[in-house]
């Protein structure tokens, strides 16, 4: 029994140890928003601990997987728990909080127990295109094929920024992420400090979770919060928009508006296949 436990034991430091890092500093600049990303774990520990700890992010945007709170009804539910967000809850676990307005919002489901709500809002007056994405859980799952239907979706032309966050099932460093990453980054990686890994809480060892910006919104400042009330941390992440960037004082001299200063050896991950 004890080699047992030795062999399981190394095998945890092996996984942890293939657990990207970040070391970013965040920016002084204001951000226009923030958002938070969470699996609520179908409320298992109790909606109203839950909503609790969703209002102490204080996020303009909120991006909610398996929140099916209080069937039939749940959008009912979240309006009530959130009357100052415009609120929308398509299906199938997926609930948007915004403090701004959604103009339009589809389901979409595909692969086997995957989906997604891709959704049009407008937010401090500026259009922003959300996509939602819960991914099924299944290790056989073909990843490269659900990332695709994912990159399909947000290829559709918009005229405004992207955000794309939810639960991928997916570890950053994937090499089925590659098409997403040549017009997006990660939050976390760009702005956040510390180990990426998002589950499970409360002893994190693969990164699930994640906020992808498309290159017309700009993380200052990104993080996790791990708690008892998921086997997911919630992610966030204080962003602006490009456009308004622009006016930045060290723009108008001909330079580059700040970026976080990195802060050690910066992010460090390794492509998953």
């Amino acid at each position: 029994p004890s080699f047992a436990c030795f062999l399981f034991a190394g095998g945890l430091v092996l996984l942890w140890m293939r657990t990207g890092v970040a070391w970013n500093r965040c920016e002084a600049a204001r951000p226009d928003f923030k958002v938070l990303e969470w699996n609520t774990a179908h409320g298992g520990t109790g909606w109203p601990g839950i909503v609790t700890a969703i209002r102490r992010q204080n996020a303009d945007l909120v991006g909610l997987v398996e929140a099916d709170a209080h069937l039939p009804s749940p959008e009912e539910f979240w309006k009530e728990q959130f009357p100052e967000y415009s609120v929308s809850a398509p299906g199938r676990g997926l609930v948007l909080l915004i403090k701004g307005d959604i103009l339009r919002i589809g389901l979409e489901e595909f692969g086997e127990k995957s989906r997604l709500a891709a959704a049009e809002t407008s937010l401090g007056g500026e259009p922003l295109r959300v996509v939602l994405v819960d991914l099924e859980a299944n290790p056989l799952s073909r990843r490269k094929r659900l990332l695709e239907r994912v990159e399909a979706v947000v290829a559709v032309p918009f005229a405004g920024p992207t955000l794309v966050l939810g639960d991928f099932n997916t570890p950053g460093d994937s090499v089925w992420f590659e098409g997403l990453r040549r017009d997006y980054s990660e939050t976390l990686e760009e702005a956040g400090t510390g180990l990426l890994a998002t589950w499970p809480v409360p002893l994190p060892l693969l990164g699930l979770d994640h906020i992808w910006v498309s290159k017309d919104l700009a993380p200052l400042c990104s993080g996790k919060r791990s708690g008892w009330r998921s086997d997911h941390a919630q992610v966030w992440s204080e962003l602006s928009f490009a456009s308004k960037r622009i006016h930045h004082p060290a723009v108008a001299d001909g330079g580059e508006p700040p970026r976080p200063a990195p802060h050690g050896i910066g992010t460090q991950r390794r492509r998953r296949q």
